[in-house]
């Protein structure tokens, strides 16, 4: 059975290597222990602590993913039996893990400290988020998009000339076939070798420019609704396009996409709180980052 949640196997390095600054409980209520053996406890909270190292679309699946939590408890049995036994042999003091301990230390510090230091209070309301959106339409906008129906005659790469030209007259036939008025609908069923989409009479949907071949782009969005394309040579084959539809560039409203907009919005405002503590906790104060030695010292690391 497929579960919401992607499949862990391991709880992710970030994750299990936070949990060690995280202390295990080693007593508490029988009803709140998950697993145990020996003096080693893990209960609920352990657990709660884990996911909440879980970025948050994870953690919200992971409140009601029976399976996915049990991974991550047999995941923390694991690690905390593989720590346990690595401190008693003292391989946790190998000056590599310390170095690492000591970054995941900081990094989980600081973050901590800006979630609820930095970012304290720093929110986007209803009116906020309409504010931003008004003032930034610009970056909410559809592209123009077209509802195409196309047949394709496929030619191999490697296909000889003479291949070629039996394609080209075949797919210039059924141009013929078209403009005599004949179904084009009917003929991508019975010739296409589209086979994601002759069923469907051609029908590849809508879709902005971008997102097909440069040729096939390049006729369909010069096409009319309900024009019917001359024979189009892409690296699939030939393609005769028809555009049943065509849609103008538009801004998307609000209320569609409020919640991406209050998530940009609050991800700006986070940044520039960030951008001001920096200058003024480092720039300000005489700070430098030497960026022409960056990629000299890996070079001269990797030399080494």
């Amino acid at each position: 059975m497929k579960h919401s949640v992607r499949r862990f196997t391991l709880i992710p390095f970030f994750v299990m290597m936070s949990l060690l600054l995280l202390p295990l409980t080693l007593f508490s209520a029988d009803e709140d222990v998950l697993a145990e053996l020996g003096d080693m406890k893990i209960t609920s909270d352990d657990l709660e602590a884990a996911i909440s190292l879980y970025p948050e679309i994870h953690r919200k699946r992971l409140n009601t993913d029976f399976a996915s939590r049990k991974r991550i408890l047999q995941d923390l049995v694991m690690n905390t039996i593989l720590s346990k036994q690595a401190k008693e042999s003292g391989f946790d003091k190998n000056e590599e893990i310390q170095k690492q301990l000591e970054y995941v230390k900081n990094t989980f510090i600081a973050k901590k400290y800006m979630d609820d230091i930095l970012f304290k209070g720093v929110e986007i309301d209803d009116i906020a988020a309409k504010s931003y959106y008004e003032n930034n339409k610009k970056n909410f906008t559809m592209p123009e998009r077209v509802r195409a129906k196309h047949i394709l005659i496929k030619v191999r790469k490697d296909a000889s000339k003479d291949e070629i030209d039996e394609k080209k007259t075949k797919i210039k036939g059924l141009l013929e076939k078209i403009k005599g008025g004949e179904k084009f609908e009917d003929l991508a069923r019975k010739f296409s070798e589209d086979v994601k989409t002759k069923m469907k009479g051609g029908d590849l949907g809508f879709f902005p420019k971008g997102r097909m071949a440069p040729e096939f782009d390049k006729a369909v969005f010069s096409l009319n609704k309900g024009e019917v394309s001359d024979p189009v040579k892409t690296k699939f084959g030939f393609h005769i396009i028809k555009v049943e539809d065509k849609k103008p560039a538009s801004i998307i409203p609000f209320d569609k996409i409020k919640q991406r907009v209050k998530s940009k919005a609050l991800r700006e405002r986070k940044e520039k709180k960030t951008s001001e503590f920096m200058d003024k906790n480092f720039k300000d104060k005489g700070g430098i980052i030497y960026d022409h030695k960056l990629m000299k010292a890996k070079k001269e690391k990797k030399d080494d």
